[in-house]
C-alpha cells in the first residue's frame, strides 16, 4: 500500500514526463513536490496559474521569448521535445520545458507549425485559436544537483522551482508538459 497518494501520482507524472530524457531515480531526486501556497510570490505568480506560460513569461519580462529545442522525437502522432524559452533581446534563459503532444487533439496547421520549431507552443496555439484549457496539477521545487539547473544563470544555492501539467485541446488531452522557470531579470 502506497505511504501518500498524492507523492505517488507526482512521481508517476514525473517519470512520464521524463521518459526518455532522465532516469527514474534521478527525475525524482530532482524535485520535490509542494502546494502552490508554498510557492515564493514570484514564482507563484509565474507558475500558479490557467494562462500559456509563454504569455505570462512575456508580460512578465516585458519582452517576446523565443523556442530553442534541445532535443526531440517523434513518432505517428506523438511528439516529445526539450526546450528553452530565451528572452529575445537578451538572450536569458527563462524556462526549460518537457512536452508530449498527442497530435490527435491538435488541428493540422498548428501541427505544422509546432513541427518546425521556430515558435513556442503557446503563441502558435494562440494564433491559430485551438480550445485549449491550461490545467496545472503539481507544483516542485528544484534540488540544485537537478541537470536542468544548468540552463540557468543562477547560483546553484538559489530555489529554482516549476509545475507539471497538461493543456486539453479540442476536448482532448493533448500536451503533458513539465515547466521549471527562472525570475532573474539580469
Amino acid at each position: 500500500m502506497s505511504a501518500h497518494p498524492k507523492i505517488d501520482s507526482f512521481r508517476s507524472d514525473l517519470v512520464s514526463i521524463c521518459d526518455g530524457w532522465l532516469s527514474p531515480e534521478t527525475c525524482t531526486q530532482c524535485c520535490r513536490r509542494i502546494d502552490a501556497a508554498a510557492l515564493p510570490p514570484t514564482f507563484r505568480a509565474l507558475l500558479d496559474h490557467r494562462e500559456h506560460m509563454t504569455t505570462t513569461l512575456e508580460t512578465f519580462f516585458g519582452e517576446p521569448v523565443k523556442l530553442r529545442v534541445l532535443q526531440c522525437r517523434r513518432n505517428e502522432n506523438d511528439y516529445h521535445r526539450q526546450i528553452l524559452l530565451t528572452l529575445r533581446d537578451s538572450g536569458t534563459i527563462v524556462e526549460f520545458g518537457i512536452a508530449r503532444l498527442d497530435f490527435a487533439y491538435i488541428p493540422t496547421a498548428a501541427r505544422d507549425e509546432i513541427l518546425a520549431q521556430e515558435a513556442p507552443l503557446g503563441d502558435i496555439l494562440i494564433r491559430h485559436e485551438v480550445l485549449r484549457d491550461i490545467e496545472p496539477k503539481w507544483f516542485f521545487q528544484v534540488a540544485g544537483e537537478c541537470p536542468w539547473r544548468r540552463h540557468f544563470d543562477d547560483r546553484a544555492d538559489r530555489p529554482v522551482y516549476g509545475r507539471l501539467g497538461v493543456i486539453c485541446c479540442n476536448g482532448g488531452p493533448a500536451i503533458e508538459m513539465l515547466e521549471v522557470v527562472s525570475p532573474s531579470r539580469e
